[in-house]
């Protein structure tokens, strides 16, 4: 009986002795992260995912969990509120989230406990700069330590999977919920105002252009080629320098597009003259105007505004202009930079 006992103790400790050589070259923990570039600002993101209040909108959780209850402690979007929730065993489970760190516009820090594994874990969002200008960087991370006793179970856990696909579906959800507060800030920025745009005679320029080579070193050579022609043609000058597009869209890379200048008869240019300019005719019609301030290379913003009105409104207009109305070279700045967007209305 002795001899049983001994052997058997002597198999648990062989295995407890081999247990803990697994927990020795277990992972000590996890970390998974996942990054979405968002076309939104940072404001716009830090407001969806600092405020527990939005992420019921966004949250992968929620999704997934009809049942789930939600309950708020403390002021939320800021350090220390508490997020806490019950929700069906096999799903979420009972939990909450605390923030930790807040820095206004690029990061939001929280500490997650999982009620039922007594196990805590240390993530949050950072929200960075992109290559363009309209958009940032959000990353979403989630890491925490294994005890050591429990290492071994980690061999047998995909976390990285498990957490990963979370991630992904709640900065896609993210995403599109970002996307929809950014385009209603935008509507909300410039005054809209339908009018008649009066008959005009214009010489321009007609190309084919991609739109990241639509600059100042374009509009100077094409504004000089036209003024040649209009002197050779004895043209009278009738208004600021304009740009007509005919085909443009936010998304179109490759637009039809003419920088035109406005002049009192353009009827002396029977034909197309010296480096193809042309005449050009815009004849009265209603039409969408838009003041904007500020830089060139931000027009999107106000397109974009005037684009979302003509669809609300069921309008539609093939032909945009923007007239020059400020010289860049007479203001200190560029956010007193006067340019006007009208959108054409067809009859």
């Amino acid at each position: 009986m002795k001899k049983w006992i001994f052997r058997i103790l002597k198999v648990v400790g062989v295995l407890v002795a081999l247990y803990i050589v697994v927990a020795f070259f277990s992972p000590e923990g996890y970390k998974v992260e996942r990054k979405r570039t968002i076309a939104a600002s940072n404001e716009v993101i830090y407001s969806l995912v600092s405020n527990f209040d939005e992420w019921n909108q966004w949250s992968p959780w929620s999704e997934k969990d009809s049942t789930v209850v939600y309950e708020i402690s403390g002021e939320d979007g800021t350090v220390g509120c508490v997020q806490s929730w019950v929700g069906d065993p096999e799903l979420s489970g009972t939990g909450q989230l605390e923030i930790t760190e807040l820095i206004e516009n690029q990061k939001m820090w929280y500490e997650l406990t999982m009620t039922e594994y007594n196990m805590k874990s240390f993530g949050g969002f950072t929200i960075q700069p992109s290559k363009s200008k309209d958009s940032v960087i959000v990353s979403w991370s989630d890491s925490a330590s294994f005890p050591f006793f429990t290492r071994p179970f980690g061999l047998f856990m995909d976390v990285e999977e498990m957490i990963g696909k979370d991630f992904e579906r709640g900065l896609e959800k993210l995403d599109s919920i970002a996307v929809i507060n950014q385009e209603k800030i935008d509507a909300m920025q410039f005054e809209l105002t339908e009018i008649t745009f009066p008959a005009t005679q214009f010489f321009g320029r007609r190309k084919d252009m991609d739109k990241k080579d639509i600059d100042s070193a374009f509009f100077s050579k094409n504004y000089g080629i036209i003024g040649e022609q209009m002197m050779i043609s004895q043209a009278v000058f009738g208004g600021m320098p304009a740009c007509i597009y005919f085909s443009c869209g936010l998304k179109d890379q490759v637009c039809e597009v003419m920088p035109a200048i406005p002049v009192v008869d353009n009827s002396m240019l029977n034909e197309i003259g010296q480096n193809r300019v042309e005449a050009y005719n815009i004849k009265e019609q209603k039409a969408l105007q838009l003041d904007f301030y500020g830089d060139y290379n931000d027009l999107d913003k106000g397109h974009k505004q005037a684009l979302l009105f003509l669809r609300d409104e069921g309008i539609k207009a093939r032909v945009s202009l923007e007239q020059f109305v400020t010289d860049p070279t007479t203001v200190s700045t560029m956010d007193s930079c006067l340019t006007r967007i009208y959108y054409l209305y067809e009859e």
